[in-house]
């Protein structure tokens, strides 16, 4: 994984300090995923489907390193970065689940930081994804096979 790293040398005296800090949050949150790369086309295609465990698990991590306040808001910005890479979060739109957040629905979640997703849970997410990752491939074929007839056609 890569990670953020800061070198300082001073000539003068022909030292030099070295400060890696803690890897970006999206490459954190592709870890958790299992995924390489996030979705080029999040409207359209979702990549991966996380637990809210499972952020919360990625913002605990990265706490330190955020301009948040509470973890409540770490985890906010850690949904946040999941929308940006087009990943459901609890089987929904990443966006959605920030709104419940603000609403309350994971405050006991978060404010026990419960970060292992359970077995039952994980199976249950897993089923969610592959359906509609079944299905985000049949619509993304239809579309590059109309596309391929309408150029054919030109």
């Amino acid at each position: 994984m890569q990670v953020p790293v800061e070198i300082e040398v001073d000539l003068g005296n022909k030292t030099f300090e070295v400060e890696v800090f803690s890897p970006p949050i999206s490459g954190l949150i592709k870890k958790e995923a299992g995924i390489e790369k996030g979705s080029g086309l999040q409207a359209k295609q979702n990549v991966a489907n996380l637990s809210i465990e499972q952020i919360i698990k990625i913002a605990k991590s990265k706490m330190n390193n955020l301009l948040c306040n509470d973890l409540k808001s770490a985890v906010k910005t850690t949904i946040g970065s999941c929308t940006s890479l087009g990943i459901l979060v609890e089987n929904k739109p990443a966006s959605e689940v920030g709104d419940q957040v603000d609403s309350g629905m994971y405050d006991k979640e978060i404010e026990n930081e419960v970060a292992e997703t359970p077995e039952e849970k994980r199976k249950e997410l897993d089923s969610y994804f592959d359906q509609l990752k079944a299905e985000q491939d049949k619509q993304l074929k239809l579309e590059n096979k109309g596309e391929e007839e309408a150029s054919e056609k030109k």
